[in-house]
């Protein structure tokens, strides 16, 4: 072999020392005008097919893309049924706590009323502790009492209570009739 600089070595030329031939080296035939338009046409459809391939290529590239953006929307909508679901729990929650300290408390209310003696009123105590719902039945049970007089003197009654029925002496029917018949 010959001795080469570098820059030859990267030449066509010095490639094609070795025995090979180039493309810039092969014998270019003559084409005819009818030949050239043949293989415009086929240079063409070729480019027409490849073009077609890269289309297809792309539309299934952005079809896949939709179907991963929707695979992530429909998980977004679940964390989101889900955050949801969490959220009516939540309030369902609360809303039982609420309902459970309510009567609680009206429990407490009729306790109050119950050792006040007003159980009927308990409905219109009012307080948030238990002392002070004793408090209240107590004003409220006071109010309830008759009202003494100022001087000391004691109450009247204000009817006259009904007086025993005459005639029976505390007898039943057939002890009446026994003692009428003894007498007649």
């Amino acid at each position: 072999m010959t001795e080469t600089t570098p820059a030859q070595a990267a030449t066509p030329e010095a490639q094609a020392a070795d025995g090979q031939q180039t493309e810039q080296e092969q014998p270019k035939t003559a084409l005819s005008s009818d030949e050239l338009a043949a293989e415009l046409k086929k240079k063409n459809s070729e480019a027409k097919n490849l073009r077609d391939r890269l289309r297809e290529a792309e539309g299934k590239l952005t079809a896949a893309e939709q179907a991963q953006a929707d695979a992530e929307a429909k998980r977004l909508a679940e964390q989101g049924e889900y955050k949801a679901l969490y959220e009516k729990a939540q309030a369902d929650a609360q809303a039982a706590a609420a309902r459970l300290a309510q009567v609680e408390h009206d429990q407490q209310r009729r306790d109050a009323a119950q050792a006040a003696g007003i159980p009927s009123l308990w409905q219109r105590l009012q307080g948030d502790t238990a002392e002070a719902l004793a408090e209240d039945a107590a004003a409220l049970a006071a109010l309830m009492q008759p009202a003494q007089p100022a001087n000391g003197q004691a109450t009247r009654q204000t009817t006259m209570p009904t007086p025993a029925p005459q005639g029976a002496n505390g007898m039943t029917p057939e002890e009446r009739r026994a003692k009428a018949r003894s007498t007649f």
